[in-house]
């Protein structure tokens, strides 16, 4: 006790030499009251216990404060509906002694004083009457029973209501699993018989269109082969017509080379004939011998200048058919050479034409066959449709009715959830002693 007091007196001193402008009990107030400004209380009063210097410009207080509500605190008891009832915990200006300690340190800006409580004054004591607080045993808590009790039965009801649609919805339910399922089974023995049937017409159409094809292609290679003749035939005249007219006009030539050569020999003749007569005429004795000589000389003359226009003639004449006859013979070989030409010309186009004309068919054939097909396939289809049109809606009910089973298991799982809290809130006010007039 003697060591307390040293302390207390020592402290005091110290505040009196070192901290002589320390805050007093009214500062401490303030701070207590900025402190709790979020709290709905205030400060009644404060009383410093005890100061001490806790360093040069540090003071340590203990107080003990009186604090009360602002307006009165109420409690939770328990949920009645949509309402929260509480009761009163501490009413207004009911007084609570809190201990605690302000640690005060001198700044620039003076003093900062902070608040610590040794016993929380807050715990336990309630807050102020919310929009959704009745009091226990009001009139508002009354008539919120009442609308709880009614609400009650009212949900009761839904809930038989939810658990009736609910029975019949899983019966429901499950009779479309069944038949679904049933109905599965049977319609897959359809389609796949359905598939194989169409399989087999799908079949047959490639067949058909196949054998056609291929009919086509025997017609189209006979048609060539017949055209192919009557090209060749055509060309082989031709070649027959041009080679025996070159042959005409060769022994044409030939004869007239012939004949040249048998009219020269005959005019050689004639001429020696000629000179032959006109010596054979004149009588040597009638004349001199110079005249005889000279007359002689002449007709020797008259007849060389004969054979030589004869021979010039005939040379003439024979080269002009030699040059005639090879002329001949070249246009025959260039004429030879572009019936030919024609000709293979003519073979290729013929060719050409008809590959054309393979394809086209080839194609034509495809377009059809193709066209056949997709018409099946349109009819297939449409088949399976209609074989699974009873399937499609039994599958569009059971997700329909999935959907509204997963709705009324929402709601149900709702109501009965309310019909809890309201029975929990129900038998709570009955435990507080309250009861349904």
């Amino acid at each position: 006790m003697v060591n307390k007091l040293l302390v207390l007196m020592f402290g005091s001193l110290l505040l009196m030499t070192g901290c002589s402008d320390a805050p007093d009990s009214a500062e401490v107030q303030k701070a207590i009251e900025r402190h709790i400004v979020w709290q709905p209380w205030q400060v009644g009063s404060v009383k410093l216990d005890s100061e001490s210097l806790v360093g040069d410009s540090a003071v340590q207080y203990r107080f003990t404060a009186k604090l009360s509500p602002k307006e009165d605190l109420y409690q939770p008891l328990f949920v009645l509906g949509d309402v929260q009832v509480v009761a009163v915990g501490r009413q207004r200006g009911e007084s609570k002694a809190v201990l605690g300690v302000a640690d005060a340190k001198k700044g620039g800006h003076g003093w900062e004083i902070e608040i610590a409580f040794e016993n929380d004054p807050f715990t336990d004591e309630g807050m102020p009457q919310k929009d959704n607080d009745v009091v226990i045993s009001s009139a508002e808590f009354n008539s919120a029973l009442k609308l709880a009790s009614a609400e009650l039965s009212q949900v009761n009801i839904e809930v038989a209501e939810l658990t009736e649609k609910l029975s019949g919805s899983r019966v429901r339910h499950q009779e479309v699993l069944v038949q679904l399922s049933a109905l599965r089974d049977s319609n897959r023995y359809k389609v796949d018989r359905l598939k194989q049937q169409f399989e087999s017409q799908r079949q047959a159409v490639e067949e058909r269109y196949a054998a056609k094809s291929r009919q086509s292609q025997a017609n189209l290679n006979e048609q060539r082969k017949q055209q192919l003749i009557a090209l060749n035939v055509k060309f082989e005249d031709r070649f027959t017509q041009a080679e025996h007219a070159f042959a005409s006009k060769r022994r044409a030539l030939d004869k007239a080379m012939v004949d040249n050569d048998r009219n020269y020999n005959i005019l050689v003749q004639d001429v020696h004939k000629a000179y032959k007569a006109d010596i054979s005429g004149l009588d040597p004795d009638s004349i001199s011998s110079d005249e005889y000589r000279a007359y002689l000389d002449a007709r020797v003359k008259a007849r060389d200048k004969a054979l030589e226009q004869t021979k010039e003639e005939h040379q003439q004449m024979r080269e002009q058919l030699r040059v005639e006859k090879e002329e001949l013979v070249v246009n025959h070989r260039s004429n030879m050479d572009l019936l030919r030409q024609e000709k293979r010309s003519t073979l290729e186009e013929a060719r050409r034409q008809q590959t054309d004309q393979k394809q086209s068919m080839f194609g034509e054939v495809q377009v059809q066959m193709d066209a056949a097909l997709a018409e099946l396939d349109k009819s297939y289809e449409a088949r399976r449709a209609e074989l699974l049109a009873e399937e499609k809606a039994l599958n569009r009910e059971l997700k329909d009715l999935a959907q509204s089973l997963n709705e009324l298991e929402t709601l149900n799982a709702s109501k009965l959830n309310r019909r809890d809290a309201l029975t929990k809130g129900i038998e709570a006010a009955g435990a507080a002693g309250a009861t349904i007039s």
